[in-house]
């Protein structure tokens, strides 16, 4: 990459998305041919509005695919996307929430411990279910973790879904259209 360490750290801090195998990039290179080494690239820049702008296509498409696969469980009023299970209300009181979360991650621990010390003295009660969160590729883990939770038959009175620190990029889990799909059908808020 010759020089390029630099473009791929600004690329990095600027997306929040390894520079790795798999995604899409828009590069400007140079090649310089060398008699005794032969072909040299040099990295010269790296766009990032353009990756940028693909992980906000790839959003916006997941989002059209849901609005179109889902009718009545998810939908578009204005700039806005409404789903069912946002309609459900919470109770009055919640005494019982699901978890889903990486076990021991730094945004349970966070979660827990603003439950547990709760300025009005509740007493709530936690049910863990460890997925890790972060990373498109484990989509399957934490829908499976909502399915557990469904087929437990707890009555839980919320299901909750943190995260600790990370890049933006981390955040594509979410982005992923089974989640979206299984978050809106969700018969639990």
């Amino acid at each position: 990459w010759g020089n390029g360490s630099e473009q791929i750290a600004q690329f990095e801090r600027t997306t929040g998305q390894v520079f790795t195998n798999n995604i899409q990039v828009l590069i400007n290179v140079s090649v310089i041919f060398h008699p005794v080494y032969g072909l040299k690239v040099n990295l010269n820049d790296i766009d990032t509005r353009f990756t940028m702008g693909l992980l906000e296509q790839q959003r916006l498409d997941t989002l059209a695919r849901l609005v179109q696969d889902n009718p009545g469980v998810v939908w578009k009023i204005g700039e806005r996307y409404h789903t069912r299970n946002q309609g459900i209300p919470l109770p009055m009181v919640i005494q019982k929430i699901a978890l889903v979360s990486a076990k021991d991650s730094a945004g349970s621990e966070d979660f827990r411990h603003t439950i547990q010390h709760n300025p009005y003295g509740y007493r709530i009660s936690v049910d863990e279910y460890h997925s890790p969160v972060q990373g498109e590729s484990n989509a399957d883990q934490v829908i499976a973790c909502l399915i557990a939770v469904f087929e437990s038959k707890i009555p839980y009175d919320a299901v909750v879904i943190t995260r600790g620190g990370g890049a933006q990029s981390d955040f594509l889990l979410f982005d992923h259209y089974g989640i979206g799909r299984a978050i809106a059908r969700f018969p639990v808020p």
